[in-house]
């Protein structure tokens, strides 16, 4: 029953997907239907490419947690996850063998491809960061944590699979951006990830006022996010570099020494703040360990950054 259900929507996206192919055709005849058969053929590519993912992070969250799900009858957890894969799967199969063979001609100068790879880049590392770090932030490996790290690993296998795709059929300009995006949320996650493990540190140096609750403690939280925050960031911006020097330019400039420099105002002026109502107050620990935090990690994106310029 499942594999006939998915028959009904899959027929559809056939349908769609011979409709383009003949549009693609009458392109050569008409010139101006390029831009929006692009568009089109881009849309449907990243959403069947997105349904296939999330499908397949419910079968690895299935296969890791619950093996014997797959030979219960009335799963509808299972029912899902197949229904998604197996529509999005061949439909996401065969759109990228023919954006790929589209690519090769006129698609693969056009701006739609840029905007694709920068959308795709901000989705799949996005959800691969945010999902990996909420799995692995919990010590036991149980529920939302499992789930998490299934998810994690698709998105991950997504944005791999992007970056394979963008090395070979590069955006006709700008080709580093989708790296840039990439790189800029690795980026606001190790240094947010940064402020809050020191501002951890501080606080179970000063006293217990952070201690273990839970599933988690706010160090090994806070040291998780750095670290896949960290991985991402030096894989994007010093393995695979952005390519093109705009782009470079634009992370270094606008996330590394504007933000970094915004994060210091930030922490100094919480800083302030909690030193001003210590005068009148009892001295409010957690905003004080918070605020140096902030300055400090600030100032080492600042000043790494700048030092990038110089």
């Amino acid at each position: 029953m499942i594999a006939l259900g998915a028959l009904i929507p899959l027929a559809i996206l056939g349908g769609l997907i011979a409709g383009i192919a003949a549009l693609s055709k009458r392109n050569d005849e008409e010139p101006q239907d390029g831009l929006m058969r692009r568009l089109v053929v881009a849309a449907i590519t990243f959403g069947m490419t997105v349904v296939t993912t999330v499908g397949v992070g419910m079968l690895i969250n299935l296969l890791i947690g619950d093996p014997d799900s797959f030979v219960r009858s009335g799963s509808s957890d299972v029912a899902q996850a197949l229904s998604m894969t197996i529509v999005g799967a061949p439909a996401a199969f065969f759109l990228w063998r023919y954006q790929l063979r589209a690519l090769a001609g006129p698609d693969g100068r056009s701006i739609v491809w840029l905007l694709y790879q920068a959308i795709a880049s901000l989705t799949f590392s996005i959800g691969a960061v945010v999902s990996l770090g909420n799995g692995l932030r919990f010590h036991d490996f149980d529920g939302s944590a499992r789930t998490s790290l299934a998810f994690g690993l698709a998105w991950l296998g997504g944005w791999g699979f992007h970056e394979l795709i963008r090395r070979r059929r590069p955006a006709p300009i700008r080709p580093g951006l989708a790296q840039a995006l990439g790189a800029g949320v690795a980026l606001i996650t190790v240094t947010f990830g940064g402020v809050a493990l020191v501002a951890a540190v501080l606080g179970q140096i000063e006293g217990d006022f952070l201690a273990s609750t839970g599933r988690f403690d706010p160090i090994f939280d806070a040291l998780v996010w750095t670290v896949v925050g960290g991985a991402a960031w030096v894989w994007q911006f010093v393995v695979s570099k952005p390519s093109d020097e705009l782009s470079r330019a634009g992370l270094v400039l606008g996330l590394g020494v504007g933000g970094g420099a915004l994060l210091v105002l930030g922490g100094l002026t919480a800083l302030l703040t909690a030193l001003g109502v210590a005068i009148t107050d009892e001295l409010d620990v957690e905003m004080l360990t918070d605020a140096v935090a902030a300055v400090a990690i600030g100032f080492l994106v600042w000043r790494f950054h700048r030092n990038l310029i110089e």
